[in-house]
């Protein structure tokens, strides 16, 4: 046996807290990751902001729209499909940003590793809507670049938001298409959620 000090009282335990052999085939499979919650405490503190106010995607495109800055036509495009769901019922989102660094990869590490290494630190993905709110907060520092990614419900791609900040007050909505194997952002701050806070707590 690879691990001498593993007997079979031990070996339960960690089934156990798997959930079972259920839970060990699908932590096998890569669908069930080990994360460290406390590690999220030192990540880099965003804002705090809450979503579920709007019922579309349409009703929040048109209060930014003469906001100062450029949403690209790409993220106009997003915005308007008809298919992006909303939050529904308001909850507080605490956001943090990190970079690949910062989990531990090194700064040409995969779109696919930076969600996994994020995960196993107890974040999670942002939703769609999050990106048009901070384009609307204007919370960030000038001359930094955020990636909002989000789940798209496709295999091997996720959404992304960017938003730049140039040195100025002008700051750019971008969306495009994120693919797994993407190895591009390696100087700019990926936003995940680390708590969520419903209504009323």
């Amino acid at each position: 046996m690879k691990y001498p000090d593993m007997d079979f009282g031990r070996m339960e335990a960690v089934i156990n807290k798997l959930g079972g052999m259920d839970g060990v085939e699908r932590f096998l499979r890569g669908d069930l990751l080990l994360t460290y919650p406390d590690l999220a405490k030192n990540f880099k503190f965003l804002t705090k902001m809450w979503v579920g106010a709007w019922k579309t995607m349409k009703e929040l495109q048109e209060h930014i729209r003469f906001y100062p800055g450029n949403i690209t036509p790409a993220a106009h495009a997003f915005m308007e499909q008809p298919s992006i769901g909303m939050h529904r019922g308001q909850i507080q989102l605490e956001l943090i940003t990190v970079t690949k660094v910062e989990l531990g990869l090194k700064p040409d590490a995969t779109l696919a590793e930076v969600f996994r290494s994020a995960r196993r630190h107890g974040l999670d993905f942002c939703i769609p809507e999050m990106g048009p709110h901070l384009f609307h907060q204007h919370i960030a520092v000038p001359g930094t670049k955020l990636v909002i990614g989000f789940d798209l419900g496709t295999i091997h791609e996720k959404g992304l938001f960017t938003l730049d900040y140039n040195t100025t007050d002008f700051r750019k909505l971008d969306f495009e298409n994120g693919q797994d194997h993407c190895r591009q952002y390696s100087d700019v701050q990926f936003v995940f959620v680390r708590t969520i806070y419903h209504s009323g707590e």
